[in-house]
């Protein structure tokens, strides 16, 4: 046989091999982050065993009265939340403000911010004005990924009114960093008394999640964010309800026209309505089980025109995505 043939052949041999190698090493990356995970999350939950308040380290509680600014290139906290809101360009490729605006007693990315210290952390929980101001930076960060506060009582999240909520949510979806954003701010309202906005925010990211929305954001909600949720009660319900696969409707242009655009799916206290099926002739429509990967098919279309509009819909999604987020002139 001629080597180009033998080559070929060898590889083919070999290949069934290849990928059960890959295989295995994709499922000992998984274990890994699972464990390093479970590990990050029993020491923020044990309150940091042996981690001692350092009292001449001040810089969290200073930035947070505005005394002095951010860095690198940053700004004071009060000139942050007029000037930066809504600036989703630099929000998105700004790395060095999320860690001055939501502290925590672990080191960040950036070398110039400092680790949360107790006494700064109960501080700025006692002053209803720094408090106010940790608010602020709460609703900075929900509207950079196209969520509102609804109520400040009871911490309920809801979906922005205007139309941008797509596009930040498609950017959330994409940029993974944010992720490792959102453990921050987490971490950072349990630390500074704010433990009680934490069900609501994942409630309405899980909410989302059945509706079709932040289905990237499955492995971290699982592995991250629910189990940062100080109270025992408040994660198993949390759990339930991210298991509960029986709500998730794969998002299309129809099931859109059907539930309405922008529609919000979050009540004022909280709490998320059990998505209820809707049955026509007969058949239960949206209680049947689908995956995001695989939009449904229940309006009859045949399997190419259904293609060509969701590969329509992608690419004038992303082109909205792309003008969005770009950097401004």
């Amino acid at each position: 046989l001629p080597s180009s043939v033998r080559r070929a052949s060898s590889q083919w041999r070999r290949w069934p091999r290849r990928k059960a190698a890959v295989e295995v090493r994709r499922k000992r990356e998984r274990c890994l982050d699972m464990s390093w995970a479970a590990k990050d999350v029993a020491k923020y939950l044990a309150g940091y065993p042996g981690k001692k308040d350092d009292l001449a380290a001040n810089q969290n509680l200073l930035f947070y009265k505005n005394e002095i600014r951010s860095f690198p290139q940053g700004d004071y906290v009060d000139d942050i939340h007029k000037q930066w809101y809504g600036n989703y360009a630099l929000l998105e490729e700004h790395h060095g403000f999320i860690q001055w605006l939501f502290p925590i007693r672990e080191k960040g990315m950036n070398v110039y911010s400092q680790e949360l210290q107790l006494f700064e952390a109960k501080a700025i929980a006692e002053d209803p004005k720094l408090t106010q101001r940790l608010m602020k930076s709460y609703r900075l960060m929900l509207d950079f990924y196209g969520m509102e506060l609804a109520c400040e009582a009871t911490g309920s999240v809801r979906r922005k009114k205007d139309k941008s909520w797509k596009a930040c949510y498609s950017n959330l979806e994409e940029r993974s960093h944010n992720w490792l954003r959102i453990t921050r701010i987490l971490k950072c309202l349990g630390e500074m008394g704010l433990e009680h906005y934490k069900k609501p925010l994942l409630a309405h990211m899980i909410s989302e999640r059945h509706t079709g929305y932040l289905r990237a954001c499955g492995r971290s909600l699982k592995n991250y964010w629910i189990p940062v949720v100080r109270s025992a009660v408040e994660r198993d319900e949390l759990v339930k309800y991210f298991l509960d696969e029986t709500k998730l409707v794969s998002v299309t242009p129809e099931t859109e026209k059907k539930t309405g655009e922008g529609k919000d799916t979050s009540t004022e206290g909280g709490d998320h309505q059990k998505a209820q099926p809707k049955v026509e002739d007969g058949k239960s429509v949206s209680a049947t089980k689908k995956t995001a990967d695989h939009p449904s098919n229940e309006s009859g279309i045949d399997g190419r025109d259904q293609s060509q509009k969701m590969t329509k819909a992608k690419i004038e999604k992303q082109s909205k995505i792309t003008g969005f987020f770009a950097k401004k002139p």
